[in-house]
């Protein structure tokens, strides 16, 4: 087998941490454990750092590196993948704090990546099925690996080489959207995002209402918090608007008014709902980024 290609020694992992459920956190950390190297918890601030700092320090495996403010997840992620170069990882995993591999999941990357059509330096990213612990999503099966225009950050299996050719996680966006726009900067620099369906990841997207609709896989979130909601809106409107051509964009704006109105109707504030995405809009057509001052901290 390649050295290249992800195996326990030359791939580390990264965790964001922001008061995060200590049991799940755990179990993910145990799963680690037979998969990579090294792992990364990256704290932002936890009110409950003090309760799981100990119990994660027992594995030598971990490091922790704790922030007393939340400067965005771009910044956060750009870290960790500093920090895998630093320790000469050829492949970073990145997890969110609620997210839970499958046993072998790394091997299972680094099978899809021998068996892929192209060559392993074509690939930035390899990503997982997600398993939602909180939805169910009904869809087709699709067993074989095969390529995507885009994946969420959580499970993501990044080629540190690759990925510097991409350049650095969009913190302008602060929170939300990152992910997007990465996968698109990744397709417009000719390189690929695998998709290896016998990775699973067990990740919880909060309370999400998921409907299909024209096609589309719609994700509600009528409960996120305000600064979230803002968050989505105003880098959704970004990237539809500033990273999109043609049918691309035609098609982003078809899902994004679908999603609105859909929305909408779930709120129960719907007068408040409907300000925060018109302050969305207004921000982000004046380039106004980074972390918001509309809202108290």
């Amino acid at each position: 087998m390649d050295t290249y290609f992800p195996n326990k020694q030359n791939t580390a992992a990264s965790i964001i941490t922001f008061n995060p459920d200590i049991d799940i956190l755990l179990l993910s950390l145990s799963k680690l454990q037979e998969e990579v190297s090294l792992v990364l918890i990256i704290d932002n601030a936890s009110d409950n750092l003090n309760s799981f700092s100990g119990l994660v320090k027992r594995y030598s495996s971990v490091v922790i590196v704790e922030h007393k403010t939340n400067e965005g997840i771009g910044k956060r992620l750009n870290e960790a993948v500093d920090f895998a170069i630093s320790k000469n990882k050829r492949w970073l995993l990145l997890l969110d704090q609620d997210s839970v591999i499958c046993q072998d999941y790394v091997h299972k990357c680094q099978l899809g990546v021998s068996a892929a059509t192209v060559s392993s330096d074509e690939i930035a990213i390899l990503s997982p099925t997600i398993a939602l612990r909180n939805a169910i999503e009904k869809k087709a099966a699709i067993c074989q690996d095969h390529f995507v225009k885009s994946c969420i950050t959580s499970g993501s299996l990044l080629n540190i080489n690759v990925c510097k050719q991409i350049g650095d996680f969009n913190n302008d966006f602060f929170i939300d959207c990152i992910d997007e726009e990465y996968s698109i900067r990744v397709l417009n620099h000719g390189k690929k995002i695998l998709c290896v369906p016998s990775a699973v990841l067990s990740h919880d997207l909060g309370s999400v209402h998921i409907v299909r609709i024209f096609g589309y896989n719609l994700f509600l979130y009528p409960d996120k918090p305000l600064q979230r909601q803002y968050y989505m809106a105003r880098n959704g409107w970004i990237i539809r608007h500033k990273y999109l051509k043609g049918t691309q964009k035609i098609k982003a704006f078809v899902k994004e008014v679908l999603t609105y109105f859909l929305t909408m109707k779930l709120v129960k504030d719907k007068k408040q709902w409907r300000m925060i995405h018109r302050m969305a809009v207004h921000d982000a057509k004046r380039n106004i980024m980074g972390k918001t001052t509309r809202f108290a901290s």
